[in-house]
């Protein structure tokens, strides 16, 4: 019934009466006022309903009218109990229809409900607020069984404080005394309300799109902020006994999962007030300082919890946990660091933030949880993990303009916790974050090991736990001395175990192998992240903390040693017993750490570095600086060789291999440093010799990289000889499969399929490495093949997954080939070659059925179609590449076949195989739309309109079947792309009459489908015009032109009668406005 009366009063609002509407109103509030025991979701709807008419009339209510819904919620909480929760319902109802967020639909206009929702928290939502704060306490009170405080405005009386924020009621229950637990939910909306006047940027009128923060934040240095509230709720919202009062409240429905949920969530919001709400720093300084001594209880009492003998379950006290963290994170994150020095219980806070962070990673080993049980006390210590990093960010920053500090500061006892202590005070703390941190890793090893569960669903752990070890790796390096000698501590103890038990055969107690291959694993993924940074993008350079570390003490060189020593101990030949014993994840992680490492250290050149540590230079520089990184790189050639043999069989630890290479290929020094190496030839020669005993998912990454470090060789010679090493083994390989005289009767043989396969994995890699140097040698390699692969889709025509790689091919092949080095034949070659491809691909799929359903199911759906759309993208690029994409100085080829045709005639063959079910897919959206707004950029005077019509078509339609936006989102972007290339064309370059009515057909299907982008480009261009006479010309001719656009088109492909009249008035309109839009 209440959802009725909320649809017909939207619909139909204009045909009732101001006081039929009234009366319908008091009629629902007295209905509900005389039902106490009325179901609650009942109840809901009906308040609903009353919102939904409040806020549709608003605009028509007199002033004594909008004083009169602050008046009935007052009048009803005089009333009864029963009477003060159908107030503040009312009152969450109001906040959620006025919010714009939950908001009905109520038939009126995007500006409409702006207004009211300004209207609303200008004259209610403060007064609301009070009358909030008024039950909140009567309930206080109700519970706490406090005797007095009778007041009406909360905001004027100090005498809550008073009360002992530490009394409870265990009695407390939400379904014999429903109120409180409304309170808290109406105080979490008011406290997330978004103010209009604080938004930052430019919402696009119309938007609807939802604007509230979420609390619970999922990224490592991501900051929720509260919502910056005006200066006239300061009286309330900094008031400490209403703060006070919150967290005694919370304390209170400890006992009930709801109701605490929701209090949490009203404290994390209090716990991140900020902007006009302070007048000054004093007033921010009593505020933090209030804040802080409620949090210091709620640590107490987790404490307390943690310290007793019998463990709890962290379903139990997990919740309160990461809602005390998401507090300090939030109270942190606000206030700035140079005034939470001069709180005077901030070093104790902080100090305790430290135990409670120790607790969130003790607590789980010392309580024996499973790994799988670790969600609540990670994600709390991930929390308070980003405050310390944001804490140490700050300090470093602070103290780079007041340098004078004191590390041997007694942060526990200081009255003052000032600007000159701040780095030390968090030294000491984040050198016992950080060594909790190193000792739960090694207790959890245990636990690792008992499970054999080394991979979470396929991630490796520096990627699972890359955030985490990043944050950690910025507290160490505050104090590196103490991280970098606890490390090696811990590292050489394991390599003593390791050379007793490959000595003896016998391990120690409680150090098992398993256990001690853990442990070594975590410790040198540790150090990875405490001595370098990420090799990604430019040159990493070493920390200046462990330069200067370094100058002093040689401890960064000691502990890189140390790790390096490791291979030693588990690189062995296979043919030995000891071999059996080697742990390839161990493998895997030495040479991720390589990589790391590598790229920072090894052949590091001091004129990159302002002052750096001799130690380090002597150690891994360059012989130039008489450095032993020469000496390093060949012992690291040596052992990549033993343990490409000693796993041969595995692919995980030789993927890593590979992508160390490939790092060192993509720093010159190391690339060079390897061609310079006497071991470096050698180890092409086994790697290429050897490729059929290695896995088959290494072949195309091994191949690419070989490729790529061997083409920096300084001699044309040198590069054509390791060339040939490559090409060789591929040659070799592929010619002995298209060469069998009885390959018609055995093609389909599983063994002969996988060489196939391998096989074009190899060509996939060497076209991948193809750059710059080497890319006419990669050319005429693989064009004598061409032929051949297009063989291959016929012959596998059955084997999707062959015709798969030889698509992959080509496109790798088009997208790292540099087209400006091939001569006019080179290219003309290649374009008969694809247009071959897609005339056989198409011939052997033509009777394909493909089964949607199923195809989506697949992990890349519709792969071959992506494949191809990118092929021709980046046979189009290729192009324009060559020239600078600079169109007027486009190359023209001496045969009869352009990049143009080559992709248009594929485009015609693709175009029939994609739906519009497809279109939902983002992959291969995207490369669809992609190359069109290529085609429609570089092409105009070959534009396939008829591409663009039905995926218009297929948004605009959706939505208004919908009636939404979000199962076509990902599409507003490309097709936001395609309108601005076409009105582009249109109106600023040469354009083909003949082709007017597809384009028509294009604009009208992208003006229904992006109204809002299309008014946009459209006020854009008017405003542009330097004259008011274009100004006027333009509007005008636009309002015309918009004037024939009807609001809905058909689902099917436009026919003349459905864009007729549109294109004539198109017509008549670039008539008009091009004249004088376009200047030469």
């Amino acid at each position: 019934m209440a959802s009725a009366i909320s649809t017909a009063v939207s619909r139909e609002y204009l045909l009732y009466s101001h006081s039929d509407l009234t009366s319908l109103k008091i009629y629902l509030l007295t209905y509900l006022l005389k039902r106490p025991s009325i179901p609650t979701y009942a109840r809901e709807q009906l308040l609903y309903a009353i919102a939904v008419l409040t806020k549709r009339g608003i605009e028509d209510y007199d002033e004594q009218e909008k004083r009169k819904v602050m008046d009935q919620m007052r009048e009803l909480c005089g009333v009864s109990e029963w009477g003060r929760e159908l107030a503040i319902g009312l009152g969450k109802a109001l906040v959620d229809e006025f919010g714009m967020i939950r908001g009905s639909r109520v038939g009126v206009s995007w500006d409409y409900h702006k207004r009211t929702k300004e209207y609303f928290e200008s004259n209610y939502l403060l007064p609301l607020f009070d009358l909030l704060l008024n039950v909140l306490h009567g309930q206080y009170q109700t519970h706490a069984q406090s005797p007095h405080y009778v007041s009406t405005t909360l905001a004027d009386d100090t005498r809550i404080s008073n009360h002992t924020t530490s009394s409870s009621n265990p009695s407390f229950n939400p379904k014999q005394d429903p109120l409180l637990l409304i309170c808290f939910s109406l105080a979490d909306k008011i406290l997330s309300w978004n103010f209009e006047r604080k938004k930052e940027g430019i919402m696009l009128a119309g938007a609807f799109a939802a604007e509230g923060e979420i609390i619970e934040e999922d990224e490592l240095f991501e900051s929720a902020m509260t919502p910056e509230f005006p200066a006239s709720w300061r009286s309330y919202l900094t008031n400490p006994d209403v703060l006070k009062m919150f967290f005694a409240l919370h304390k209170l429905v400890q006992g009930s999962e709801m109701a605490a949920h929701r209090s949490r969530q009203c404290l994390i919001q209090l716990s991140g007030l900020h902007g006009e709400l302070f007048e000054d720093t004093e007033q921010f300084k009593a505020y933090a300082s209030i804040i802080i001594e409620q949090l210091m209880k709620l640590m107490d009492d987790l404490a307390l919890a943690y310290s007793l003998p019998t463990p709890i379950q962290p379903q139990t006290h997990g919740p309160t946990l990461l809602g005390v963290t998401q507090m300090i994170r939030r109270l942190l994150t606000t206030i700035p660091l140079n005034i939470l020095c001069f709180v005077p219980e901030a070093g104790q806070f902080l100090h305790s933030v430290a135990q409670l962070s120790a607790t969130c990673l003790r607590e789980p080993v010392r309580s024996g949880y499973m790994v799988d049980e670790l969600t609540w006390y990670m994600e709390a210590f991930d929390d308070l993990l980003a405050v310390w990093v944001m804490l140490v960010q700050n300090a470093l920053e602070l103290c780079a303009s007041q340098p004078t500090y004191s590390r041997g500061m007694d942060y526990q006892s200081q009255s003052s916790f000032d600007t000159t202590g701040v780095l030390g005070f968090l030294a000491e703390a984040c050198n016992h974050i950080t060594a909790t941190y190193i000792e739960t890793r090694l207790e959890m090893a245990k636990y690792l090991v008992e499970e054999e569960d080394e991979d979470l669903e396929g991630f490796k752990d520096w990627e699972t736990y890359e955030d985490q070890l990043l944050g950690i790796s910025i507290l160490a390096r505050i104090v590196p001395e103490r991280t970098i000698g606890r490390l090696y501590q811990c590292l050489h103890e394991r390599t003593t175990y390791l050379k007793k038990f490959f000595g003896t055969g016998v391990g120690e107690e409680n150090n098992s192998l398993d256990y001690l291959y853990e442990t070594t694993h975590w410790l040198t993924l540790i150090s990875g992240f405490v001595l370098a940074d990420s090799g990604e993008g430019e040159q990493p350079l070493v920390p200046d903390s462990m330069s200067n570390l370094s100058k002093e003490l040689d401890q960064v060189v000691i502990l890189t040693k140390t790790i390096l020593s490791i291979f030693e101990l588990v690189s062995l030949d296979p043919s030995t017993i000891e071999a059996s014993h080697c742990s390839p994840r161990v493998a895997e992680t030495l040479f991720w750490f390589v990589e790391r490492w590598g790229s920072t250290y090894l052949l590091l050149d001091e004129k990159d570095h302002s002052m750096m540590s001799q130690n380090i230079v002597s150690a891994f520089g360059r012989p130039s600086s008489f450095g032993e990184g020469k000496a390093v790189l060949d012992f690291l050639i040596d052992k990549i060789r033993i343990n490409f043999k000693l796993w041969s069989a595995d692919s995980e630890p030789l993927i890593q291999i590979v992508r160390t290479l490939d790092s060192f290929g993509k720093r010159s020094a190391l690339r060079n440093g390897l061609l310079e190496s006497d071991k470096f030839p050698s180890l092409v020669s086994y790697l290429t010799d050897n490729l059929n005993e290695f896995p088959p998912t290494t072949h195309s990454g091994m191949i690419k990289t070989i490729t790529v470090i061997t083409s920096g060789a300084p001699d044309d010679g040198i590069r054509r000889k390791y060339f040939e090493l490559v090409t060789n083994t591929i040659e070799k390989r592929f010619i002995n499969v298209l060469q069998r005289p009885d390959l018609a009767q055995v093609y389909h043989n599983g063994e002969l399929i996988n060489d196939v396969m391998n096989t074009l994995e190899m060509f996939d890699g060497l076209a991948m490495g193809s750059n710059m140097l080497n890319c006419i040698l990669v050319y005429e390699f693989c064009a004598r093949y061409f032929e051949s692969f297009i063989k291959l889709i016929n012959i596998y025509q059955n084997y999707y997954e062959v015709s798969l790689l030889v698509l992959q091919f080509f496109d790798s092949f088009v997208k790292y080939q540099d087209f400006g080095k091939l001569s006019s034949e080179q290219s003309q070659i290649l374009y008969n070659a694809v247009i071959e491809l897609f005339k056989n691909y198409f011939a052997a799929n033509s009777g394909r059925q493909r089964i949607g359903c199923l195809e989506e199911e697949e992990d890349d759906p519709y792969a071959d179609i992506c494949l191809l759309l990118d092929l021709l993208s980046e046979l189009m690029a290729s192009e324009f590449e060559a020239c600078g994409w600079d169109v007027s100085s486009r190359k023209q080829p001496l045969g009869d076949v352009d990049v143009a045709s080559v992709v248009l005639y594929g485009l015609n063959l693709i175009i029939p195989l994609i739906n519009l079910q497809m279109l939902k897919l983002p992959k291969l959206c995207k490369e669809y739309v992609k190359l069109i707004a290529h085609i429609v950029e570089f092409y105009p005077d070959k534009l396939a309109y008829q591409a663009i019509t039905p995926l218009a078509l297929f948004v605009h339609n959706e939505e208004r079947k919908r009636n939404s936006t979000a199962t076509v989102q990902h599409l507003h972007a490309p097709l936001d792309k395609l309108l601005s290339v076409i009105m582009d064309c249109l109106l600023f370059k040469e354009f083909n009459s003949d082709m007017l009515e597809p384009a028509a057909e294009a604009l009208i299907a992208l003006i229904c489908a992006r109204r809002n982008s299309y008014n946009g480009l459209v006020h854009t261009l008017v405003s542009q015009q330097n004259t008011r006479e274009f100004e006027d010309r333009l509007r005008d001719a636009f309002t015309t032109l918009q004037a024939n656009v009807p609001d809905t088109l058909p689902e099917t492909v436009l026919s003349r009668r459905d864009v007729g009249s549109f294109r004539d008035v198109l017509y008549t309109f670039l008539m008009n406005v091009r004249g004088f839009l376009r200047i030469r």
